[in-house]
């Protein structure tokens, strides 16, 4: 459904939309006439990938921070256990998480995008896309929208692990 998403918000930029005033199913139907059934799973590739760093690098991550901000190096001994169980630092540490593993899977999500946009075609695989991007725009495209997406996720891992300290309480 993520190249339905991104093929509709393409689309509607568009100067002449193919699918405005079109239902999802309408529109699903006709992509997968254009381009095969294969067509609505461009860039899997690339998403398997994003979604296994980000996975991947998240706990360890927040472990990591909250290791260092909860270590003597930064407060007493006392303080550090009071900090492991309080939501603010668990979130706080989950934010910084969060940012790393954009900062980590930023390439892997412009490559998923460009391989499930309308100029998709032009891949033949991830890697192809991803050699065509550097290529003909450089290596730092492959962090267009880094920030907004960081802020973005930064703030959902940060709401995981606040709700999660206040979640093992209750059970």
């Amino acid at each position: 459904m993520d190249t339905v998403k991104t093929r509709l918000i393409d689309d509607a930029k568009s100067p002449t939309p193919l699918f405005k005033g079109k239902s999802l199913p309408v529109a699903v139907r006709m992509m997968v006439q254009q381009e095969g059934i294969r067509g609505v799973y461009k860039g899997v590739a690339s998403t398997v990938m994003k979604q296994s760093v980000n996975q991947m690098v998240r706990f360890p991550a927040q472990q990591a921070t909250m290791n260092a901000f909860c270590s003597e190096r930064f407060c007493a001994a006392e303080m550090g256990k009071r900090r492991r169980k309080s939501p603010f630092w668990n979130g706080f540490a989950g934010f910084i998480a969060g940012v790393f593993s954009v900062f980590l899977s930023q390439p892997f999500d412009v490559v998923k995008t460009r391989m499930q946009s309308q100029e998709g075609h032009r891949y033949t695989s991830s890697l192809h896309c991803f050699r065509t991007i550097v290529k003909e725009d450089g290596a730092l495209k492959m962090y267009a929208g880094c920030v907004p997406r960081m802020m973005r996720v930064g703030g959902n891992v940060a709401l995981t692990f606040t709700l999660f300290p206040l979640i093992k309480k209750l059970l």
